[in-house]
């Protein structure tokens, strides 16, 4: 066991390191990854008064986005123990900090435990892991669908656009029903010997009932809509005028192959550019705009709350039990 004065000494060195490697990581983003002053003269170019409403409205909508997500998150942490609506958000944002260092994005889940009570950290994995499926139920059901009216938009009478149905809709059903009999996988873990200790842990994730995966997955949905609205105000913002429709079907087929690619790339912003310019290509020739709309949707999405996160865990000691 370590001793206070350790704990505390150990407590610092995480903390900085935690924060050198955020700046570090939001710095490689905006500036080592992209081409910064170009996008910056884009920025200028598009400062107008209609542009600036656009920016505007997706400053105003990135607190509803984690609002959304924290609420979601409570709602499940709430089978474990009464937690606040503040702590919520405070593991929400922490979640984001540690995330942007890892690969796959899998420091979100150490993040958000970070504000649990030390009894339920497990369970709080587990909890944490079906609300991110959840998201990404909801990602891949809109995709598939976008992705399908976009290869009819494009190429009608595509064979490829009957596949991409009958995918879409077998995908969604295998989904729906997984999500949705999510507590099912506790039984199955306990005939298995070398797993059987675990299940017991997962005895959350095991009592939630589908009325409330039904409001989670409605949550999920809500969020996604939102950060879509998101992207579409910064493209319109900064010179790639669409039509809900274009946007609608482009987005959501970004969205898609943006889960589908392996985070470790997508990560990267050069390789996120890579898809959003093949789909918006074809509406749009303004290759900067698209570009300048990526870094603006990460900041928004990302960069900010990550910064917020970083200010919670100077707050919190990492060695004591959530509050």
């Amino acid at each position: 066991m370590l001793s206070k004065a350790s704990k505390r000494v150990l407590s610092v060195v995480v903390k900085l390191s935690v924060s050198l490697l955020l700046f570090y990581a939001i710095y490689k983003q905006l500036f080592a990854k992209t081409g910064g002053a170009q996008l910056l003269e884009v920025f200028r170019a598009s400062i107008q008064e209609q542009s600036l409403v656009y920016f505007f409205l997706a400053l105003v909508l990135m607190p509803f986005n984690w609002i959304l997500e924290a609420h979601k998150w409570r709602k499940l942490l709430l089978q474990l123990a009464n937690y606040s609506f503040a702590s919520a958000m405070k593991g929400v944002l922490l979640g984001i900090s540690v995330s942007l260092m890892t690969p796959n994005r899998v420091g979100e889940f150490g993040g958000r435990i970070l504000v649990l009570e030390a009894a339920h950290r497990i369970q709080g994995i587990a909890l944490t892991l079906t609300s991110s499926l959840s998201q990404m139920l909801a990602t891949l059901t809109m995709g598939l669908i976008g992705l399908a009216a976009f290869i009819h938009q494009q190429e009608p009478g595509n064979l490829w656009l009957m596949y991409t149905w009958v995918f879409a809709a077998i995908c969604a059903g295998i989904g729906l029903f997984a999500f949705f009999n999510i507590g099912r996988v506790v039984p199955i873990l306990r005939r298995i010997k070398r797993l059987e200790k675990h299940a017991d842990k997962l005895q959350s994730v095991e009592r939630l009932r589908r009325s409330l995966l039904a409001q989670i997955l409605g949550i999920a949905i809500s969020r996604y809509v939102l950060f879509a609205c998101q992207f579409w105000l910064l493209l319109m913002a900064l010179g790639v005028p669409l039509s809900f429709f274009e946007a609608a079907i482009s987005i959501s087929s970004i969205y898609l192959f943006q889960t589908l690619v392996p985070s470790i790339a997508i990560t990267h912003l050069s390789i996120r550019g890579s898809i959003v310019l093949y789909f918006l290509s074809y509406f749009s020739a303004n290759q900067l705009g698209i570009l300048a709309s990526i870094l603006s949707i990460w900041v928004l999405n990302l960069g900010i709350p990550a910064l917020s996160g970083l200010l919670v865990l100077m707050q919190i000691n990492i060695f004591k039990n959530g509050d």
